[in-house]
């Protein structure tokens, strides 16, 4: 910018001292020649100072005003939804089963009996055994329910006996044998069960001790 205005005045002053050397000199007696060339620099420095501030304002660069500050608006979108994987397959319960009551069916406990083992009699005597049998677990004995041969001498008794009544738990049963004592003397014994429904064999008590039968067979006197 400075070059330019440089430029500018040396142009004018050109012009002007041009101007006072080609121009005829009328000028009147009383006039300086000297007081004519001031006034005519000053002129011309007048002119050279008013363009020069024309051309300084206008080579003065606007300022360019910052862009607006932008305020952050807050964010409104959704926040993805994070899923929680399931379990392939799900756990698997462990129950502690309890234990089951301890049964008591079948149950029988022999609370008489007629004949004691060892019992003397004769040969040929005509004899009733009888056992009286408690229920002493917790079902109902059936007619289907039996005596059962086990062991021993049969004394021509039926091999299985069906019960004669049902036996509810806590009721009694009187189970009978009639027989005749063998014709030759000897000591005789025989062992029988009872059966339930279900083919089980039990005895008297929680042992299951076969129903016994033992006689001494003599002669009559």
């Amino acid at each position: 910018m400075k070059t330019n205005v440089r430029l500018a005045v040396l142009a004018l002053l050109t012009f002007v001292v041009s101007a006072c050397a080609i121009a005829p000199v009328e000028t009147t007696p009383t006039e300086d020649p000297a007081l004519r060339i001031t006034h005519a620099v000053e002129t011309v420095y007048a002119q050279i100072t008013a363009t020069a501030q024309v051309v300084a304002l206008s080579a003065t660069p606007t300022a360019t005003p910052p862009p607006p500050t932008e305020t952050p608006v807050p964010s409104t979108a959704t926040p993805a939804f994070t899923e929680t994987p399931f379990p392939t397959s799900p756990p698997t319960a462990t129950f502690t089963a309890s234990p089951a009551p301890a049964s008591h069916c079948p149950l029988a406990q022999v609370t008489r009996q007629t004949l004691a083992p060892g019992t003397k009699v004769v040969t040929g005597k005509w004899l009733v055994q009888q056992w009286t049998v408690l229920n002493a677990g917790d079902c109902t004995w059936t007619t289907d329910y039996r005596v059962v041969y086990w062991d021993g001498t049969t004394f021509g008794l039926p091999l299985v006996k069906n019960f004669h009544q049902a036996v509810e738990p806590g009721g009694f049963i009187v189970i009978t044998f009639e027989f005749a004592a063998p014709s030759t003397p000897g000591i005789y014994k025989s062992w029988w069960m009872m059966r339930d429904t279900n083919g089980e064999v039990f005895g008297n008590g929680p042992n299951d001790t076969p129903l016994y039968i033992e006689i001494n067979v003599q002669e009559p006197d």
